[in-house]
């Protein structure tokens, strides 16, 4: 039953695409944003890259937009690390290079040849490199978009995003741990405390060095695109 749910679902998107065809268009698009990530902390990212879209104008109703580029992801975030006799709580910051790839599912609300506004979600997923993979995003939310045609086979296009964000960020430090994981670091502590037992390096190496949180950002997309169909 899955397998033929996924065959449906794939050959609905295909042909959906393949109808949209005739009014694609390739192009390049920078964006920023920032938000919030779930310990109130501040978000911002600035990039750009490449798009392809199946359906930049005309009267059909689906268009889907594919976004790949790369930005970079600054954030900060609260960390608790832990030392002999001390549990202080800190703050700390990353800055990332990272690679996005956003899945855009468009319906026209107005459907014109020379300007078209969208409204649909959006589905991406990045990844973020500091030498090695240090961060992994998922996102999900809605996206509102306009495309309007500035001559013949050039549009402008501006879309507007709010994505609610799943992120998995690993820090540099080896003394800082998920403030969410507490079982060894709270032993740890208890220990150095009440009976003056030099515990640390013992426990230090089962201290998990990810995190799991989330986020709400806000984006704006500004983009030019060719258009090669009619």
């Amino acid at each position: 039953m899955r397998k033929i749910t996924v065959i449906l679902v794939t050959g609905f998107v295909l042909f959906t695409a393949i109808d949209c065809m005739a009014a694609a268009g390739l192009g390049a698009y920078v964006n920023g944003g920032g938000g919030m990530n779930f310990q109130k902390y501040g978000i911002h990212n600035l990039g750009g890259g490449l798009l392809f879209d199946t359906n930049v104008s005309g009267d059909r109703l689906f268009n889907y937009r594919l976004n790949i580029g790369v930005d970079r992801w600054i954030e900060e975030f609260m960390i608790s690390e832990y030392k002999l006799f001390e549990k202080p709580v800190n703050t700390k910051s990353i800055n990332y290079p990272r690679l996005h790839i956003n899945n855009s599912f468009g319906f026209g609300m107005i459907k014109e040849k020379d300007y078209r506004l969208w409204l649909g979600p959006q589905i991406g997923f990045g990844f973020g490199f500091s030498k090695r993979f240090r961060l992994f995003t998922g996102s999900i939310g809605p996206v509102i978009g306009l495309n309007y045609s500035l001559s013949d086979n050039v549009m402008l296009s501006i879309e507007g995003i709010v994505n609610c964000i799943l992120e998995s960020k690993i820090y540099n430090k080896s003394t800082s741990v998920d403030p969410d994981i507490y079982l060894a670091t709270d032993l740890q502590y208890f220990l150095e405390m009440q009976y003056g037992l030099f515990t640390y390096f013992i426990l230090q190496h089962r201290v998990n060095k990810s995190m799991i949180d989330g986020s709400i950002i806000g984006n704006i997309s500004l983009s030019f695109i060719y258009r090669f169909g009619d």
